[in-house]
Formats: C-alpha cells, structure tokens, sequence
C-alpha cells in the first residue's frame, strides 16, 4: 500500500517539474501516509533532486565529517604546540596523535616545538606569545576541559576558545582549538587514544592550514 502511495507521489513530483499541476491530488496522496512515511519521502525527493547536479555529494541524515588529503607536504612549516598541564595524562595522548599526524605529513621534528601552560585558560596568551615572534605556520593549543559541579567548566571553555579565534585572527596565523570539553574522564580517554584520538585530525589541520597560509600570504609573489 505505501509502495504504491509513494510510486504515485513521486510520479505526481515529476510531472510538477515539468510544468504540470495537481495540488488537490498531490496533498490527499500525500495526507495518506504516516508523518514518518512523509518525512522519508521528503528526504528521498530531497536526495533525488540533488544527484541530478554534477559532482553533487550524497545528502544523509547522519552527521557528517570529512577526510583531510591523503598526503599533506608539510616539510617546510614549522609549528608551535601549547600543551596545558592540567589533566595531563590526557594532553598527552593528545601530543602523541598530534605528533604523528605531523611527521606523517612530512613535518620535521626540529621544526617542531612544544611549549606548556598551567591550564587551558593561558593558552590565549601563550599562543599570542608564539605568534607574536613570526616564526611559526600554525599553533595548535592542547588542553582538556572536564565538566563539574560548578559554572567554572562554561567560563573556561568559551574564554579559551574566544581567546584562540581572536590570536588566530590578529595575525592571520592558524591557531587550532585542540581543547577537549567533556562531560566525564571517560569520554575524554577516548578522544585521547587510539584511533578516536583527536590530536591526529588537529595535526593535520594545521599542515593543511599552514600550507594554505603560505600559499595566500608567504607565498604570495610580489607585483
């Protein structure tokens, strides 16, 4: 029964593509199915519209991420790691994923440098700091926020974050927000490790951000 009911729609679609109208029909076709029913069918036609364009990506209903290139050359970037003390266990898990994703780009160690801040809350400061000498394509700032009792977790959380946008900003420099802001240990032990370990996904950004820098600005040739 839906088969057909929804056969019929779809039908009914294409000849309103084409120029032909038949609301009245349209809607009591329609009104026949379940708000579920209904929703798939707006999604299928969505879908559907939407291969037609070239190169067009599939729609889903899930979250969607993305995959960095397959091979970044980063071998002349230098970049700058701020690692925040507390909940270090965590930060270095961090550090090991960030550290393999920039050497598997090509990044030279030597041009790697890892500088320490108490908490997340310096890191603003320190990554002005780094940026302020112009020595470096990218900053990427570690740090890991834990939910507790308290309104303390919000008021970090967004001044360590606004803190890096604005460094980031004022010098035109890639300055990654490489904060974890998690509810429980737990989740932040999975961020840290493994394969879910979100220090390898930052360290390709900055390579990709880096280049993009040098490209824009660094690399820019002189009129």
């Amino acid at each position: 029964m839906h088969f057909a009911l929804i056969t019929a729609i779809l039908f009914l679609q294409v000849l309103q593509t084409a120029g032909f109208r038949c609301p009245s029909v349209w809607g009591n076709l329609k009104s026949a199915l379940s708000p579920k029913k209904q929703l798939q069918l707006h999604v299928n036609i969505v879908i559907d519209e939407n291969s037609k364009t070239n190169n067009a990506p599939k729609l889903s209903l899930l979250k969607e991420g993305f995959q960095h290139n397959d091979y970044q050359n980063g071998e002349n970037l230098t970049i700058g790691i701020i690692s925040a003390r507390w909940n270090a266990d965590i930060i270095n898990g961090l550090y090991e994923g960030v550290l393999e994703s920039l050497i598997s780009s090509n990044v030279k160690e030597n041009n790697i440098h890892r500088i320490y801040t108490p908490g997340a809350f310096e890191l603003p400061v320190a990554a002005k700091l780094l940026a302020s000498s112009k020595k470096y394509d990218a900053i990427i700032c570690l740090g890991c926020l834990i939910k507790g009792e308290t309104m303390h977790f919000e008021y970090i959380s967004q001044a360590a974050s606004t803190g890096i946008m604005q460094v980031g900003l004022e010098f035109s420099l890639p300055c990654l927000f490489g904060v974890l802001t998690v509810l429980n240990k737990e989740q932040a032990i999975k961020r840290c490790s493994g394969n879910s370990n979100e220090g390898i996904s930052w360290g390709k950004t900055a390579v990709e951000m880096g280049l993009l820098r040098q490209k824009l600005l660094v690399d820019k040739p002189v009129v």
